[in-house]
């Protein structure tokens, strides 16, 4: 028995669009502290080939998302080459496995499930192959945690893009190129409210989106936009400069939502809700007027503060505004083992 725990990452730049190899344009992300999926892996049979079982699992995904999840654990080579080069053979596994995911936000709501879900997955199926050695291996990925997430985060981009940044914190910027940079300069620590203005899964998937965004007039010049902007935001960071990350952050996000309106067919996530907490308007005569919003490809907004804003925002939300849920996430480093059953 495996387990592993990956939090969400929030792109406050987005990759939006796929490349042949890689993301149509470079993204940039905050890592969250204690939110995100756990997933659990156990043997349980045997078979002459892999067969995948969530009997029993608290979260189970469309027959779609299996499909994927079994595809990405059979693609042997990438999880094979990364093990031989950090000291470990892997053969090749077969066997009936049991597969158990929770996550502690609803999923496909836009709040990046399938970033973490994969994160997780990926660290749990590493230490399946690990074998007789799976103690050595999370004993090592635990000595050197950002050169072997390094790895680890290019296997899990293999089966969700943005799972790659789920590996580091509290800053991670994932390039076209397929780089992986963390960024740990900001000046401040930040705290994201997440606003749950929807829980019902989405009716358009972010994997259907990343395919209808190229039709938009406005895609093709979306790379060297969000290159500009993450230099920009990355600067912002290190002075604490509130202002150019609200404005940049913000903008960001409404350009990505009118990708998906300009597209054919368009479609919407965003509701009345996301656009009332989106235009600022409730932060007038407040203290939080620079707070950095975003909503990512679903109608949940997102509202982070410095630090030291949190509780009085916390507070405020509970007075103004009783009937919105929320949740309150830190800034995290990244995906880890939980060696619980091992």
């Amino acid at each position: 028995m495996v387990n592993a725990f990956a939090p969400v990452n929030i792109a406050w730049v987005k990759y939006m669009g796929k490349a042949a190899d890689g993301p149509a344009n470079s993204s940039f992300s905050m890592t969250l502290c204690g939110i995100g999926s756990r997933t659990r892996i156990e043997k349980v049979g045997e078979s002459d080939g892999l067969e995948l079982d969530f009997q029993g699992s608290p979260y189970v995904p469309p027959e779609s998302g299996l499909r994927k999840i079994h595809a990405f654990l059979s693609n042997a080579e990438p999880f094979a080459r990364f093990l031989n080069m950090s000291g470990f053979s892997s053969e090749p596994v077969h066997g009936k496995y049991r597969i158990q995911t929770s996550n502690n936000v609803p999923a496909g709501t836009g709040i990046a499930t399938s970033a973490s879900g994969f994160a997780a997955l990926t660290l749990s199926w590493l230490q399946v192959l690990a074998g007789a050695r799976k103690r050595e291996w999370v004993d090592l990925y635990r000595m050197d945690p950002g050169g072997l997430a390094l790895g680890a985060a290019q296997i899990a981009r293999l089966g969700s893009g943005s799972a790659c940044r789920s590996f580091h914190g509290p800053f991670v910027e994932w390039t076209s190129g397929n780089r992986i940079l963390p960024f740990s300069k900001s000046k401040e620590k930040y705290v994201d409210f997440i606003l749950l203005l929807e829980t019902a899964p989405k009716a358009v998937s972010s994997s259907e989106a990343h395919e209808r965004v190229r039709s938009s007039l406005k895609f093709a010049c979306r790379n060297e936009t969000t290159v500009r902007r993450i230099l920009r935001i990355k600067e912002a960071l290190e002075r604490a400069d509130e202002q150019v990350l609200s404005r940049e952050v913000k903008r960001e996000a409404l350009e990505m939502h009118e990708l998906f309106h300009t597209s054919e067919p368009p479609f919407r996530y965003l509701n009345d809700s996301s656009r009332f907490w989106l235009s600022g308007s409730w932060s007038v005569g407040t203290p939080f007027v620079d707070a950095i919003l975003t909503a990512d490809a679903g109608a949940n907004v997102h509202v982070f503060l410095p630090e030291r804003l949190a509780h009085p925002f916390e507070g405020f939300l509970k007075d103004r505004f009783p009937e919105c849920h929320f949740l309150m996430a830190q800034e995290g480093k990244g995906a880890v083992y939980d060696c619980q059953g091992l």
